[in-house]
């Protein structure tokens, strides 16, 4: 038997009852394809217990007005003292309600077409408890865009002076480099530990080197920073200098001694040996490096390998393209294993490359295992990314590597 219920039965209970119908709430999550909720019921659950708010359903058919903006306005009257808000959709919607909500320690929004303006995120960088940040910083304004907004473009600079975002620990920006970079004027990141930068396809044709070193010089007040992770777009011309990250690009993130991992995907990278050796040299306790298998320009060597052995003793896991061919490499390869102390010693357990090498013989596997041996005596996992890596032998060459090892704690357990 199917018993129907009022859509007014939770109004008429929260009358009865006189007090908070859920007091024990203290999470609300709207899913995306809402035509099976019952939205209007979730204005009665508020109070000021709920912590966390999450709305996915701003890309769905309800009018901002007849939901989200009603929704966030009783909110913060209700429950202002939420610790946690996630808006996620394609809608526009009005920024200003966020800014009802003065204890927010982490905010995500991820609203692509809500443009912010300059004093929505002035007031936003006041916040004191905000630790945690996820924001899409908008993509290309249309004409008919209301003139006060954060334009890729046009984002007035500010003086460091104001201390912005100065609380921040975690901060995930998404958009256009050219926007992120002038966000970032709104801020000083004295407290930040990791930085996220997914980018976007730019609304016009520009190389954009100089926003990426500008928007890591940022960083230099960041002191504590541990972790730089960047997205590159694929939706550019990559193999044109200029257009994708390089080791001059990434130049001011040299200066942070206290990274520990960077992590470069998507498009391509240009680096040389002799950029490796300044990456390595430069961060000490780096413990994972990731850089894109495609590459433009210039490429490292396998002497970036002898680099990173010899400089880079904390490095755990590393991603690196090789470029060259494997008889000049096997010269490098008897040349450098003469350079390591017969005790040499380095952290690195995960290595992944990508070369054109294409089949090695058998000869070349075995001087690249003893290399790799000698190199990086407690290697556990080798492996090939990117395009080529299925036509490449490393798994022949780890199985060696390995072979080399467990030979070696033989001999040491012997003597």
């Amino acid at each position: 038997m199917r018993v129907k219920i009022s859509q007014f039965v939770h109004y008429r209970l929260l009358h009865e009852r006189g007090s908070d119908l859920l007091p024990a709430l203290r999470e609300i999550r709207i899913p995306s394809g809402t035509s099976l909720i019952d939205l209007p019921s979730i204005f009665v659950t508020l109070s000021d217990n709920i912590k966390y708010v999450e709305d996915n359903s701003i890309n769905d058919g309800i009018p901002n007005t007849e939901f989200t903006q009603p929704f966030l306005s009783l909110l913060g009257q209700k429950s202002p003292g939420i610790h946690h808000l996630v808006l996620r959709g394609g809608r526009f919607i009005d920024p200003s309600y966020i800014l009802l909500f003065k204890s927010l320690h982490r905010l995500e929004l991820r609203l692509a077409n809500t443009f912010l303006s300059s004093k929505f995120i002035e007031e936003l960088g006041n916040l004191g408890d905000l630790v945690g940040l996820v924001l899409h910083v908008g993509p290309p304004i249309p004409p008919s865009t209301p003139p006060n907004v954060l334009r890729p473009q046009l984002l007035p600079k500010m003086s460091r002076s104001l201390h912005k975002f100065c609380y921040l620990k975690d901060l995930e920006l998404i958009g256009a480099i050219t926007a992120i970079s002038r966000f970032l004027e709104f801020t000083y990141l004295r407290k930040l530990v990791s930085l996220t930068i997914r980018e976007e396809q730019e609304s016009r044709n520009i190389q954009t080197e100089s926003f990426w070193v500008d928007s890591f010089s940022k960083l230099e007040v960041s002191s504590f920073i541990q972790s730089v992770e960047i997205q590159q777009t694929a939706q550019r011309s990559w193999g044109h200098p200029g257009y994708s990250l390089s080791i001059t690009s990434i130049s001011p993130l040299l200066h942070l001694r206290t990274l520990k991992d960077l992590k470069i995907e998507g498009g391509a990278f240009c680096a040389t040996d002799t950029g490796i050796f300044n990456i390595s040299n430069s961060l000490p306790d780096l413990t994972r490096l990731s850089l894109p298998p495609d590459w433009y320009t210039s490429c490292p060597t396998i002497m970036a390998l002898v680099h990173i052995s010899l400089h880079s003793q904390q490095l755990n896991e590393l991603k690196i393209p090789l470029s060259g061919d494997m008889q000049n490499s096997c010269s490098v390869i008897s040349d450098s294993i003469n350079r390591l102390a017969r005790e040499h010693c380095h952290a690195l357990r995960h290595l992944g490359l990508a070369t054109r090498f294409g089949q090695l013989t058998p000869k070349q596997m075995v001087a690249f295992a003893q290399f790799l041996h000698r190199s990086f005596p407690l290697l556990r996992k080798l492996e090939g990314y990117g395009a080529n890596s299925a036509s490449e032998s490393w798994v022949q060459v780890h199985e060696i590597q390995l072979a080399l090892q467990a030979e070696a704690k033989f001999q040491n357990a012997k003597n």
